[in-house]
């Protein structure tokens, strides 16, 4: 694993304008962010890309992955895992030849989330991921 890599969050900000750019906005594009503690990182990077593989991205997906110091991160009731430093991962899916995949692309991103949630992480609840009450109350917990 290399370190921060600024060129990485470039390409997650050109993410959706070049998506419209290209027109693929307009088709499934089923995203998924979320926050890992440093020690099950690489373990759980690893498992989901051996699994998924880059062509269950799409045509312009792609996966970041990148440390955050939480001492950065402010947003009220941002649940984070515990250590200082956290590793934001996504895949940024998009699918421009199969109409139809949002749905495997949500079935997957659930499958990925349970995994991050089994091994200490949390959601960004800015996901395509539905979420139950159960779900919700587990990720925010006492709050």
């Amino acid at each position: 694993m290399r370190a921060f890599d600024p060129d990485t969050r470039i390409a997650a900000r050109a993410g959706a304008p070049a998506l419209r750019a290209s027109g693929e906005w307009l088709h499934p594009h089923a995203w998924l962010t979320v926050f890992l503690p440093e020690r099950a990182t690489a373990r759980l990077v690893g498992a989901v890309l051996a699994e998924q593989g880059t062509a269950d991205l799409g045509n312009s997906g792609l996966a970041l992955r990148y440390p955050i110091p939480t001492e950065r991160l402010r947003t009220p009731l941002a649940r984070l895992p515990d250590p200082d430093l956290v590793w934001l991962f996504a895949l940024r899916t998009a699918d421009a030849d199969n109409t139809a995949a949002g749905p495997t692309m949500i079935r997957a991103n659930r499958s990925v989330y349970d995994r991050v949630v089994a091994g200490g992480g949390v959601g960004y609840p800015i996901n395509a991921l539905p979420m139950s009450a159960a779900d919700w109350a587990a990720h925010f917990g006492p709050r």
